[in-house]
């Protein structure tokens, strides 16, 4: 197998940062703003399982867990080992004003065969598809503010705890 590729990406989110992390780690809610991401399903202890588009409308399934969750500062996680691509990440989340810096870093190494294949299409260009997403979270954090009056978002989920679970 080869090395796992890298994207790191970064936007200021205008909301304060406990809104943008709760945004951020209601995973089920990635669909929303992540446009290959089908679907994320809680399943239980911190660990979802996700679903996301391949080529020619198949789909690419892999679980992952989180692997460190400091709420307002950093939510980091990795896939489980398996048949699907392995995939890991760490977003930090750093206050400036009445802002949010997100710092999105991710690594993904997509597995031998067909479904690496569908992986490797699905990322073929990942830092300008992280920007996008990026792009679409903060309008969908800014917006809910703005439409709603809300200043919160809540996260799905068990509580947050720091260190790792």
């Amino acid at each position: 197998m080869t090395d796992m590729a890298e994207v790191h990406e970064s936007i200021e989110v205008n909301a304060p940062v406990r809104q943008v992390y709760a945004a951020w780690t209601n995973f089920t809610q990635f669909p929303r703003f992540m446009e290959n991401v089908v679907e994320v399903q809680q399943t239980g202890d911190g660990r979802y399982h996700w679903k996301a588009k391949g080529p020619m409308g198949s789909e690419v399934e892999w679980d992952a867990y989180v692997v460190e969750n400091i709420p307002n500062e950093i939510v980091a996680w990795r896939s489980e080992d398996g048949d699907g691509p392995r995939v890991n990440g760490a977003v930090r989340f750093e206050p400036i004003g009445k802002r949010t810096r997100v710092e999105v870093n991710l690594g993904y190494q997509a597995p031998m065969g067909a479904v690496g294949e569908a992986v490797a299409r699905m990322f073929s260009n990942p830092g300008e598809q992280t920007r996008e997403d990026l792009a679409r979270f903060k309008d969908m954090v800014e917006n809910h503010a703005e439409a709603t009056g809300e200043t919160e978002i809540r996260a799905s989920g068990p509580p947050a705890e720091r260190g790792e679970i």
